[in-house]
């Protein structure tokens, strides 16, 4: 089952990493408003603190697919994963404006994203490698069936 979310990127509502999905982005923003306010402060963020991140996460396409979906969907996590190729270099997000404060640290400073990152990278580089590695292996090989059939 999909849907088109409110940033109109489709959404399967069926998606396990996304849990059961409320009707609408403002009833999930107040879900989480009332979780925050019922859980009180943290040891490292008062109930304000929270709030002012969340009102922070809803001023930007990738923060109103979280709040909405709890989670990324593919396109989210590509946008994540490249953003040190694309939006590091510009500093402008998805919507080609300047990437907010807490956009910013999510992209370029939250731990668990540049971990992420820099995994991505490595296996980025690591397949590319095989796949040139593999493009050569198969050219050899093309060429040794060549010569065994025709010369």
């Amino acid at each position: 089952m999909s849907s088109i979310s409110s940033n109109n990127f489709p959404v399967n509502n069926q998606l396990i990493s996304h849990g059961k999905k409320c009707a609408s982005f403002s009833e999930n923003y107040q879900q989480l408003e009332q979780k925050i306010r019922a859980r009180g402060n943290l040891p490292y963020a008062s109930v304000e603190q929270q709030m002012d991140i969340l009102n922070d996460l809803q001023q930007f396409a990738l923060g109103r697919f979280l709040i909405e979906n709890r989670g990324l969907n593919g396109y989210w996590t590509e946008y994540v994963l490249r953003h040190p190729e694309n939006g590091r270099l510009t500093n402008l997000n998805s919507n080609g404006e300047v990437i907010s404060q807490t956009e910013s640290f999510l992209l370029n400073k939250a731990p668990t994203v540049l971990a992420t990152q820099e995994r991505f990278k490595i296996f980025h580089t690591e397949i590319q490698k095989r796949i040139e590695e593999g493009k050569q292996s198969l050219f050899r090989f093309l060429v040794e069936l060549w010569m065994s059939l025709f010369l």
